[in-house]
Formats: C-alpha cells, structure tokens, sequence
C-alpha cells in the first residue's frame, strides 16, 4: 500500500515505519532499543527511519512558505518595538 511518499516495505507497513520513526524522534530512543522493542534488526529500523525522515523532509517546501528576503514584518519595522531589547 502506498500512502503519499511512503510505501509498505516486505514485512514493515507504514504505519510501523511512522510508529518507529515517532519512537526514535520523540521519546529519544537509541535505534538499537527500537529495534528490540518492534522485534526488528537493526538495519531495517535505520532504514525506515532514514526513509520517513526524508518524506517528511520532502514536505517542506509544500508547507513552509519563508517571507520574501528584505521584507519584514511591519511590527519589526516598528521603532517603538526593539526585538532585541536586552539580549
């Protein structure tokens, strides 16, 4: 099954590679204890991993739009309003 840019491995659907990248990502986890943990080698954990990380890495030109170089903010531009006031 293909679910946007991920597609299910011979024995690792996509929501267990999502589940092992969020595993690793969130709770800090050493590939190694997710891999004893979804009763994978280590291998395929890292490859799954790296596969997700480079989906998400995909979206980002998609959803993140960055303003225009030399263009700020108008309450930046603001005199009244330093940014950096005590930094």
């Amino acid at each position: 099954m293909t679910k946007g840019r991920l597609v299910d491995g011979r024995s690792v659907t996509v929501e267990e590679q999502l589940l092992i990248f969020l595993d690793i990502v969130v709770h800090n986890n050493s590939m190694r204890e997710v891999a004893l943990k979804f009763r994978r080698g280590l291998f395929t954990v890292q490859r799954y991993f790296h596969k997700v990380l480079e989906a998400i890495v995909g979206l980002y030109p998609k959803y993140v739009n960055q303003t225009p170089y030399g263009e700020l903010h108008e309450r930046l531009q603001d005199p009244k309003y330093n940014a950096f006031k005590r930094c």
